[in-house]
């Protein structure tokens, strides 16, 4: 199933390369602030949608192990999981380090990318959920 996954990927973005190089996308004709584009890169590349999945992610692990810590500092611990792990404030710090490492004119080009059709098909890719195979492949 895996190496189906791959030539289906490879015969798309073969594909998509061939389209991008006949038509690509136009540059929005309104100019976006550094943080809109910053926003907008976020959202396009599906960063949005993963940094919360870090914290569920974090939350569920404590759950499942849990009992491999004493019983009187579970909340505790589980709090103290929460606070660290908030979705939003992660994605915010996020949002903040990239605006920092990318400037205006980087994020117009990012953005170009992003919204070309081989942009949109490869985060699509990306923002599709992983089969139980490849997390065996991961392991």
């Amino acid at each position: 199933m895996r190496k189906k996954h791959i030539q289906r990927w490879w015969i798309l973005l073969s594909m998509l390369l061939c389209l991008q190089t006949l038509s690509a996308e136009q540059a929005p004709k309104t100019e976006l602030t550094h943080e809109e584009a910053i926003e907008e890169i976020m959202d396009l590349s599906g960063l949005n949608d993963q940094v919360p999945q870090i914290a569920d992610s974090v939350i569920m692990t404590f759950m499942q192990e849990q009992n491999k810590f004493p019983e009187e500092i579970r909340a505790d611990v589980m709090k103290t999981i929460t606070l660290a792990f908030n979705g939003d404030s992660m994605r915010q710090t996020v949002k903040n380090e990239v605006a920092q490492k990318v400037s205006l004119e980087e994020s117009k080009s990012l953005l170009k990318w992003y919204r070309s059709i081989l942009g949109m098909q490869i985060s699509n890719l990306e923002k599709t959920p992983p089969e139980p195979e490849d997390y065996q492949v991961m392991l």
